[in-house]
């Protein structure tokens, strides 16, 4: 039975998208964990806190709140309840403010007394602080406030936004360039003229944040929407771009390197091209798994529905042939006394009338056993007992001995393999295949012949006969139930002989074939598994 999948199949691009998903948490939390860190270091007057590197510009005290905030934005992007969502609100406004405010202070030359509304800065290694943030830091402080704002709005206003995107970019471009240059050793990288130098928590918190945000933005990493555009590589290429084409431009103005620039604009290109190329190939990979995995579960709870109904009405046949039974044997009693009383006072038309209504009860009896039997063969016990071939044999001479005499069939039988099995389901398949074939035999006596042979992990049985034959048109239909290829004056029967024996094979794991042309016998070939382990119920 088919069930829906609980987790989606490890494929690399499902991978990659999991991972992404993971990102915007991680950098929340890496940015909380980093301002509550230079919080802690300016209360606590711990210095190592505040720039992780001696000698290098520490963190201020309004940068590390404002790093604080950003990450909560983050980690909370949307809350439901206005109630929950207006400290993330109040989060984002700061940030964007405190941002702000600083760059205006920057570009016009003029103090607008925030730097001190926090906190009181004091001397750091006898350099005094004016507790004003670097003016790229206050740049990507104001664009990553706008955008956690903009992203508590309606999402249809937000989601896939370039605007935003390009925000973001410019932060990271910002951010990154900082950070390398601390990791080269060039300062230029993280300074803005001759002002206050970007601190390293920043350099390593911006960064992680704008690649959140972009991410949130763009909804890269979940599974809801698969629908994705290519637009996304125009802001991963921009924010690379600028961490290319700046730290080249610095290597040029500051160090004396020449015709650097066009060489790192190619490269942050090239890079910002694989990168933009994996996620769109990534997304359309999950996308593509997502769709597959829609239609598995809906193929699955259709599949059980489908179960269930036949289920249902299987046991609608059983019931309805169990209850059958009893009028019908009313029936068959009443005509037995009429036989019994009556016939001498009939006519010859009375007689044939009473005789018609006595083979009609008795074939609808059998019918009747018939339909119990396949219906039952759903709930049919598989369990493993020996069976034992040559009582098998036996036990269908005994039962058929009357038929072969008055036939003069003969059944031959090569030595047969013990199997692991329900003894009484293996003597119906095989009774019925007999019957068949002293029902349908020509002018000569009937020979049936009954072998095995092992082909792969499967023993394969065969019956043969030299009746009428089957013509090959036909070779699927006869296993169908109710399926007469001549009507029953012509040969009695129910049609549904083939269709148990079909039903009891495959409950075992196996299949049956016929192999049949018109007036050259019929062989009858089914194979079951050698091995018990590999029984498989329908």
């Amino acid at each position: 039975m088919m069930t829906p999948p609980g987790t989606l199949p490890a494929t690399p691009g499902v991978n990659f998208i999991k991972w992404l998903g993971k990102v915007p948490p991680f950098a929340a939390i890496a940015a909380m964990a980093l301002g509550i860190a230079g919080l802690l270091g300016w209360f606590l007057r711990i210095q190592l806190l505040l720039y992780f590197i001696p000698g290098h510009s520490p963190i201020q005290f309004n940068g590390a709140l404002a790093l604080l905030c950003i990450g909560i934005t983050l980690r909370w992007p949307r809350r439901a309840q206005v109630g929950q969502r207006a400290p993330v609100v109040g989060a984002a406004a700061l940030v964007f403010l405190m941002g702000l405010a600083t760059w205006l202070e920057y570009q016009f030359d003029m103090d607008l007394g925030i730097d001190l509304v926090f906190f009181k800065p004091y001397d750091i290694d006898g350099i005094a602080s004016n507790g004003r943030m670097a003016p790229n830091a206050a740049v990507c402080f104001a664009l990553l406030g706008l955008v956690g704002l903009v992203m508590q709005l309606p999402e249809k206003v937000w989601r896939q936004s370039l605007l935003l995107s390009l925000f973001v970019s410019v932060s990271f471009g910002v951010g990154a360039l900082a950070f390398f240059g601390y990791v080269s050793g060039v300062a230029p990288a993280y300074s803005w003229g001759p002002v206050t130098r970007l601190a390293l928590p920043l350099a390593i918190g911006i960064p992680l944040v704008s690649t959140g945000q972009l991410i949130q933005i763009w909804d890269l990493g979940s599974r809801a929407n698969v629908e994705r555009s290519p637009r996304v590589a125009f802001p991963v290429t921009l924010g690379l771009v600028i961490v290319a084409v700046g730290f080249a431009r610095i290597l040029e103005a500051e160090l004396g390197f020449t015709s650097v620039t066009l060489p790192a604009l190619i490269i942050g290109l090239v890079v910002s091209g694989v990168v933009g190329t994996l996620i769109y190939f990534a997304q359309a990979l999950m996308g593509s798994h997502e769709r597959m995995v829609t239609t598995y579960k809906t193929l699955a709870k259709q599949t059980i529905a489908l179960e269930r109904t036949n289920k249902e009405l299987e046991r609608f046949a059983y019931i309805s042939a169990h209850d059958l039974q009893e009028p019908l044997r009313t029936i068959g009693s009443y005509t037995q006394v009429l036989q019994a009383k009556y016939v001498p006072q009939l006519d010859s038309q009375g007689k044939d009338y009473l005789k018609k209504i006595t083979d009609g009860v008795r074939h609808l009896e059998e019918l009747l056993t018939d339909v119990m039997t396949y219906t039952s063969l759903s709930k049919a016990r598989l369990f493993r007992e020996t069976v034992n071939f040559d009582d098998l044999m036996a036990r269908l001479r005994s039962d058929y001995a009357k038929r072969f005499i008055e036939s003069g069939a003969k059944l031959e039988a090569s030595p047969l393999p013990e199997l692991q099995g329900n003894s009484v389901l293996f003597r119906q398949v095989f009774a019925a295949l007999v019957d068949n074939a002293l029902k349908f035999r020509g002018d000569a006596p009937p020979v049936i012949t009954i072998s095995a042979v092992k082909s792969g992990s499967m023993w394969e049985y065969s019956v043969r006969d030299n009746g009428i034959g089957i013509d090959p048109k036909y070779h699927e239909q006869i296993f169908e139930m109710f399926k007469r290829l001549q009507g029953r004056h012509v040969h009695e029967g129910t049609g549904l002989g083939l269709a148990i024996v079909k039903k009891i094979v495959e409950s075992y794991g196996g299949t049956i074939r016929v192999s049949s042309e018109p007036g050259a016998g019929a062989t009858f070939v089914f194979t079951i598994p050698a091995d018990p382990h590999e029984t498989h119920h329908p």
